[in-house]
């Protein structure tokens, strides 16, 4: 069974879409180097290339949103995770 087809089976099309956009697309350069100094995310959406083909790839306002709040929670998580994990052994203690 190939991938897409599953996680579109275990997750649902919106979320398979979401899941394809997130590892086209040049996450760091898109927030870094065109969301973060214009302070705004285009209410009309964003287009960008696709990491690996060069085709024209469309984020909607919404894509991009879920691609910041996500960015966010994934830097946030690297960051301070080690804190979880002292914690949990403390814990156990």
């Amino acid at each position: 069974m190939r991938i897409e087809i599953f996680l579109k089976e275990k997750l649902g099309i919106e979320a398979e879409e979401l899941i394809y956009l997130f590892c086209v697309v040049n996450r760091h350069q898109l927030i870094f180097d065109v969301l973060l100094p214009s302070g705004v995310i285009p209410k009309e959406g964003i287009t960008v290339k696709h990491i690996i083909t060069g085709e024209d790839v469309f984020l909607s306002s919404y894509v991009l949103t879920v691609f910041v709040i996500t960015t966010v929670a994934d830097f946030d998580d690297q960051r301070y995770s080690w804190q979880d994990q002292y914690l949990e052994t403390m814990m156990e203690k």
